[in-house]
C-alpha cells in the first residue's frame, strides 16, 4: 500500500536559477484577455464595484477584493508607471522593504544604478582579470494577483569575458505611498531559467548536474507577498526504481541500503525519480545540521520507468518505506496533489497559465544609461562593416569534409602522446594551473605573437557567430568572418540548446582554424563539435572535422598536427589528434574526463580536464 502525505509536505530544489523566454526588443502592452485590466480602461469590468461619491467623498473602486481610493486604477497605474520610469532612469530612488546582507538594508534608499554598482562590486573584488559587466537591463510590467495594479519587474543581466550568462538578478518593484519599494529579488545564472508570468507566477529550473533536473514555483499575490508553491527534484536515469540514498535518514553512512547507481547508457529501462516538497530547502551554514529532520522527512516521492509509465519500488523497498515513515506516491497522483495545493494556496488556473511578462530593454530604449559590454561590441560591430569584407561561411552537407583546396599531397609529420602524470585537481583551481602553465585562457578574446583574436555576434548565451582578427601591433582589422551561417545544423533549426558557436580560433599560414561546438548532449544534435580550416584570402573552407572532434576551450597547433579535444557528460572523452592540412584525426587517447585547454609547458604538454590534469610526453609517430 502506498503512503499517504499530508498537506505538510515539500519539495526540495538544489538550484534556484531562471533563463528569461520569451523576451522582446520592443516593449508591448500586456495582452488582454477578457474581462481582464487594460491600460486604457484601468479597470476588470467583472470585479469593479462602485460606492457612491457624495459631496467630499472619493470614488471607491474596488478590483478582485482590493479597495483603492485613487480616481480610478487606470490613474494609479499611469502614476506607478511614470514612479517606475523615473526610478529606471536614475531619476528617482526606490525605497527597500528587504534586508539582504551586503545588498539591501530595509527602509534605506536605493537608485538602479546602486544596485547594479553593488552587484558588480561584490562580484569583482576578488579578481579584475575578467571583470563582470552589465549586459543588459529589462523591464516589464506586471499583475500580481490580478487586481488590475501594476507591478514593475527588472531583470539584470551580467556577462563576464564576453559572455553575456555568468548570472541574472530579478527585482520586483511595487508603487506605494508615492514611492516605488522594492519588494522581492531573486537570482539565477549558468544552466538555469526563470519564467515569470504577467500574473507574478514564477518558474526557476534547470540543471543540478548531468542526471538532476530541479525546478521551484512561487507566485506573488495581490499584496505582493511571495508565496511559495512547492519544488521538484528529478533524478535521471536510476538504475532503479529507488529513492536516492542522501535523501535517506543517515543515507550517507548506512551500509545497509543499495548505492545510487545508474542505468547504461544503451539501457532505455533507466527510472526517473521525484523528490517533491511544499517548503523550500532551509538555508543552514551549521555543517552538522540534520538535513533529514530539517526537511529531507517531508520530502513525496514518485517513479516512472523508461518508457514514461509509473512504477513501483520493490517490495523490499517498500516495505523499508514504510517502517521509515517515507512517503512516496503514484506519479500522475503526486502531480494531482501539487496541482491541488497550488489551487489551495490562492493559485488558479487563469494565473498559472497567463502569458509570459514581456521584457524590453532599458538600454536599448534609452531609459538606463550605465557602462555595459554590449554596446561596445555593437558600435564595432557597425564600423567594422565599412572597413573590411565580411565572409559568411556556410556550412557543409556532410562531416569530415576535405576540398579540392586541401593539400592532401603535403608531407605529414605525425605525433602521438605519452603520459607522463595525472593527477587529480580540485575542480575550480583553474587559475593555479593557468599560473602554473603561464597559460592566458583565451575567452572570447586572445592573442598570438602576430594577431588578436576577438569573438562577437552573440546569438545569446555565449554563442559567438563572427570571428574578427586584428594585427597585433597596430590593432587594425584585418578579417571577420561570419559563421552565423552554421549556427544551426540542418534538421534542427531552432531547437533548444543545439545552437551552435564560435569557441576558438587561430591563423597559422594564411589559415584560419577554428571549432564549433553547442554546449549539450550530442543526442541532442550529433552533428557538432567540429573543427574547420578557412583560406583566408579566399574565404574558401579547405576542410571541415567529423563531429565530436572539437568542444574543448582551446586548441593547439605542434607542427603538422593540431591537438584538441572532446567529451560531455555520460560521452566517451578524448584527446584528438588532427592532420592540419587535411582535417583528418589520426589518433584519440582517452582521458577520465573531459579535456578543457591545452597548453604547452617545457616541451610537455599539459591538458586541463574536468577533474584531472594530465602531462604528455609529444613523440614523432615511426
Amino acid at each position: 500500500m502506498m503512503k499517504k502525505a499530508t498537506l505538510s509536505v515539500l519539495i526540495f530544489s538544489l538550484c534556484t536559477m531562471v533563463l528569461f523566454t520569451g523576451c522582446k526588443d520592443k516593449k508591448e502592452q500586456i495582452p488582454q484577455e477578457s474581462g481582464e485590466a487594460t491600460e486604457e480602461t484601468g479597470s476588470n469590468e467583472e470585479n469593479v464595484v462602485e460606492e457612491p461619491s457624495g459631496e467630499g467623498k472619493k470614488k471607491r473602486v474596488k478590483v478582485n477584493g482590493k479597495d483603492t481610493e485613487d480616481d480610478s486604477v487606470a490613474e494609479f497605474n499611469k502614476k506607478a508607471k511614470e514612479a517606475f520610469m523615473a526610478f529606471a532612469g536614475d531619476e528617482a530612488l526606490c525605497v527597500s522593504d528587504i534586508d539582504e546582507t551586503d545588498y539591501f538594508r530595509k527602509g534605506n534608499r536605493y537608485s538602479l544604478s546602486d544596485i547594479i554598482d553593488t552587484y558588480l562590486k561584490l562580484e569583482n573584488q576578488y579578481s579584475s582579470d575578467y571583470p563582470v559587466e552589465l549586459y543588459d537591463a529589462t523591464y516589464a510590467y506586471i499583475d500580481c494577483g490580478m487586481d488590475g495594479m501594476y507591478e514593475l519587474t527588472v531583470n539584470l543581466n551580467y556577462g563576464r569575458n564576453g559572455y553575456g550568462d555568468y548570472g541574472q538578478r530579478i527585482y520586483l518593484f511595487k508603487y506605494a505611498d508615492d514611492e516605488v519599494h522594492l519588494f522581492a529579488d531573486d537570482f539565477y545564472g549558468y544552466r538555469s531559467s526563470l519564467e515569470i508570468n504577467k500574473y507574478g507566477y514564477v518558474t526557476i529550473s534547470g540543471s543540478g548536474g548531468a542526471s538532476l533536473y530541479v525546478w521551484d514555483k512561487y507566485y506573488f499575490d495581490k499584496d505582493c507577498n511571495r508565496v511559495y508553491l512547492y519544488g521538484v527534484n528529478e533524478h535521471l536515469g536510476m538504475e532503479y526504481a529507488r529513492i536516492p540514498k542522501y535523501y535517506i535518514r543517515d543515507g550517507y553512512n548506512r551500509t545497509d541500503y543499495p548505492d545510487d547507481d545508474y542505468a547504461d547508457d544503451d539501457d532505455d529501462e533507466g527510472y526517473e525519480v521525484y523528490a517533491a516538497n511544499y517548503y523550500e530547502c532551509p538555508q543552514v551554514e551549521d555543517p552538522d545540521a540534520d538535513f533529514y529532520e530539517l526537511f529531507y522527512k517531508d520530502n513525496m516521492y514518485a517513479f516512472l520507468d523508461g518508457r514514461g509509465n509509473p512504477a513501483r519500488p520493490d517490495r523490499d523497498m517498500i516495505e523499508f518505506y514504510e517502517a521509515e515513515g517515507i512517503k512516496w506516491y503514484d506519479y500522475d497522483e503526486l502531480m494531482d496533489m501539487l496541482d491541488e495545493h497550488e489551487e489551495e494556496l490562492g493559485v488558479t488556473d487563469r494565473i498559472r497559465n497567463g502569458a509570459s511578462a514581456d521584457f524590453a530593454s532599458l538600454i536599448d530604449e534609452g531609459i538606463l544609461e550605465h557602462e555595459y559590454s554590449r554596446s561596445d561590441d555593437e558600435a564595432e560591430d557597425e564600423d567594422i562593416s565599412d572597413i573590411v569584407e565580411t565572409i559568411h561561411v556556410s556550412d557543409v552537407d556532410e562531416k569530415p569534409y576535405i576540398s579540392s583546396l586541401a593539400d592532401k599531397d603535403h608531407t605529414y609529420n605525425k605525433v602521438t602522446l605519452k603520459q607522463d602524470s595525472c593527477t587529480e585537481n580540485g575542480i575550480i583551481d583553474d587559475d593555479d594551473w593557468f599560473r602554473r602553465a603561464g597559460f592566458n585562457p583565451p575567452g572570447n578574446n586572445s592573442s598570438d605573437d602576430k594577431y588578436t583574436y576577438v569573438l562577437t555576434g552573440d546569438k545569446g548565451y555565449g554563442t559567438m557567430t563572427v570571428a574578427e582578427v586584428y594585427d597585433v601591433g597596430t590593432d587594425k582589422l584585418l578579417y571577420r568572418f561570419d559563421f552565423s551561417d552554421l549556427l544551426y545544423a540542418k534538421g534542427y533549426e531552432g531547437n533548444d540548446f543545439v545552437d551552435r558557436g564560435v569557441r576558438h580560433c587561430f591563423i597559422t599560414d594564411n589559415y584560419l582554424y577554428v571549432s564549433l561546438y553547442h554546449r549539450t548532449y550530442a543526442e541532442s544534435c550529433p552533428d557538432n563539435a567540429f573543427l574547420m580550416c578557412i583560406d583566408i584570402n579566399s574565404g574558401e573552407t579547405v576542410w571541415v572535422s567529423e563531429p565530436l572532434t572539437s568542444n574543448s576551450n582551446n586548441f593547439v597547433r605542434w607542427g603538422d598536427n593540431i591537438i584538441t579535444g572532446y567529451g560531455f557528460t555520460d560521452e566517451d572523452d578524448h584527446i584528438c589528434i588532427l592532420n592540419r592540412y587535411t582535417g583528418e584525426v589520426t589518433d584519440k587517447i582517452k582521458v577520465k574526463k573531459s579535456p578543457d585547454y591545452f597548453a604547452f609547458v617545457d616541451g610537455d604538454l599539459w591538458v586541463r580536464t574536468y577533474s584531472y590534469d594530465y602531462v604528455f610526453k609529444i613523440q614523432d609517430s615511426e
